[in-house]
């Protein structure tokens, strides 16, 4: 197995059994597929930290800005962020999945119109997503913000 894949699986297997996974009872066969299987792992255990509260706060049938789920998929989003921008060995997809979980998180509350909640994550990604890296996130983030400002007018 090469250095840089040694590497990489080792990175994943880190991240996984920080979030309270067992790295080992996922994937088999070749250090590249193992990978694979961690990645995709990986992906949906940081995506599921956030999607699952936010859709609580989607199906709320009453309007709540200050609910407990839309709160805990942004506090669950931030944790992510934090220990992504702590980890030295965390590579740009990761950091790239950051990004799009605030902006989901976003579109969701415009989506509820809870304006100033989106406003207030539209502006996060703007000011935190800096570099050529994150420039399609930063153009997101400023469509989410030009339509707040629409939907405030009308």
């Amino acid at each position: 197995m090469e250095k840089f894949t040694r590497f990489r699986l080792i990175n994943i297997m880190i991240i996984l059994f920080s979030l309270g996974h067992n790295p080992s009872a996922y994937g088999e066969g070749s250090s590249d597929q193992l990978i694979q299987d961690l990645e995709r792992k990986q992906y949906l255990i940081l995506h599921n930290m956030v999607h699952e509260p936010l859709t609580k706060f989607r199906d709320e049938e009453k309007v709540n800005c200050d609910s407990v789920n839309l709160n805990e998929a942004l506090s669950n989003a931030a944790q992510i962020q934090m220990y992504l921008a702590n980890n030295d060995d965390a590579d740009i997809k990761n950091l790239r999945q950051s990004a799009k979980l605030f902006l989901d998180i976003g579109d969701i509350a415009f989506e509820k119109q809870c304006f100033d909640f989106a406003e207030k994550i539209y502006k996060h990604v703007i000011e935190t997503y800096v570099g050529l890296a994150y420039i399609a996130y930063r153009e997101l983030a400023i469509i989410g913000l030009t339509n707040v400002r629409d939907a405030r007018h009308k």
